[in-house]
């Protein structure tokens, strides 16, 4: 299989087939698929195979940390590949399909969600068509996140390693790791993915505003992650009730004080951007400030008056505001992303975060490639792993 994957332009596949036709193989399809069992998921890659007259076909879940694809069922002769340096993993970037010899890969994505990506493989003598494939491939993604509440078999195969208990309390609170909506990319990545600790976050679409939460609960392991919990739980519950970002901040605070006691408190950045006006409102609790890319430079830093950590039974020193420019990137992340151990130098790896945000930001790659590409920097400049949890919220507004 080629490296590179072809543009639209490129496409030179036989067997092309009237819309009237490729409707009818996703509507048969799909009665199959979800005439199927729960217990027998992994047959919908056989019937995918029929529906698009291919040998056979292949499912690619992407695990935790996004570096590696993996075969859906465990039962299968294939093997996970890297998501960097191969054309399954370039399809899973980029979201553009694959021809190859024999074989076409569509990208499986939720929305913005990314989810993996299947491979169709076709006999020397057989003919394919691209859109039949594609057509397929989206019906199949609709089958997989119906199903997926049902059976462990799509998390199990999202595991390269084994994951703590912790992490999979904190993967289970986690909302999807990528979001569009009307005016606004909005993605998130955490590590280290297979044992974190007391970092999340969270964000919802609520008509013209997009809400969201980064926070990093004090402490490590399964009592941080509970801290976490309690924090991000609160904060929905308050979010639901149509309460603001000061309600979150002191609700958050509350509970923390009630079930932990008053030396347990969890740092953050509570914020709110309005969508058809680019007005971005938020509360810094004790936590790094967000970083602000606009036309190429990083030099419109946002700063806002550190309110006390929730918990410490503190008030909101400040709510900021700002406006914000179509095409302007808004980071938040946690110091776990530019601290680092023994280091005399505060914040040590935040010139080099900035320097790549700025230059993924030119390369209009989009918020979910940029923060798995950052987070894979963040781990690469480390030579004995991550001191602390690195999370990392990208919020895109497109205008």
């Amino acid at each position: 299989m080629d490296r590179t994957a072809p543009t639209s332009d490129d496409r030179d596949v036989p067997g092309r087939l009237p819309w009237s036709d490729v409707a009818g193989a996703v509507h048969a399809f799909a009665e199959a698929a979800l005439a199927l069992p729960v217990d027998r998921l992994a047959d919908v890659q056989v019937l995918a195979a029929e529906a698009t007259g291919a040998r056979g076909a292949c499912i690619y879940i992407a695990d935790y940390a996004q570096q590696v694809l993996q075969p859906l069922a465990t039962d299968t002769q294939e093997s996970a590949t890297s998501v960097d340096g191969s054309s399954l993993g370039g399809v899973f970037q980029s979201g553009d399909t694959f021809i190859g010899e024999g074989c076409i890969a569509v990208a499986l994505v939720d929305g913005r969600d990314r989810v993996g990506v299947v491979e169709f493989r076709y006999g020397d003598e057989s003919t394919s068509s691209v859109e039949l494939a594609e057509a397929i491939g989206n019906a199949l993604l609709l089958v997989l996140v119906s199903r997926r509440r049902y059976t462990d078999l799509i998390l199990r195969a999202r595991r390269a390693h084994r994951l703590t208990t912790a992490a999979e309390m904190q993967w289970d609170l986690l909302p999807p790791l990528t979001c569009g909506a009307s005016g606004v990319s909005i993605a998130g990545i955490l590590e280290p993915a297979y044992s974190t600790g007391g970092d999340s976050f969270d964000f919802a679409v609520n008509g013209d505003f997009v809400e969201f939460i980064v926070i990093d609960a004090v402490g490590h392991g399964m009592p941080a992650v509970l801290k976490s919990i309690a924090a991000i739980t609160t904060y929905r519950n308050v979010r639901r009730e149509r309460g603001g970002l000061a309600a979150a901040y002191e609700e958050i605070g509350r509970v923390m004080v009630d079930q932990f006691g008053e030396r347990y408190y969890a740092t953050g950045v509570i914020g709110s951007l309005q969508m058809s006006t680019g007005e971005l409102t938020w509360i810094n609790a004790g936590h790094p400030q967000p970083l602000l890319v606009r036309d190429g430079s990083a030099r419109h830093r946002l700063w806002c008056a550190p309110s006390l950590p929730m918990g410490l039974a503190g008030d909101v020193r400040e709510i900021c505001s700002t406006t914000l420019q179509a095409g302007d990137r808004l980071l938040v992340y946690t110091d776990g992303v530019v601290e680092r151990r023994g280091s005399s130098v505060s914040a040590p790896y935040l010139d080099r975060l900035t320097e790549q945000l700025i230059a993924s930001t030119s390369d209009a790659l989009p918020a979910e490639e940029t923060l798995r590409r950052l987070v894979r920097s963040v781990l690469e400049s480390l030579d004995d792993g991550l001191d602390d949890d690195a999370t990392l919220v990208l919020v895109e507004y497109h205008g």
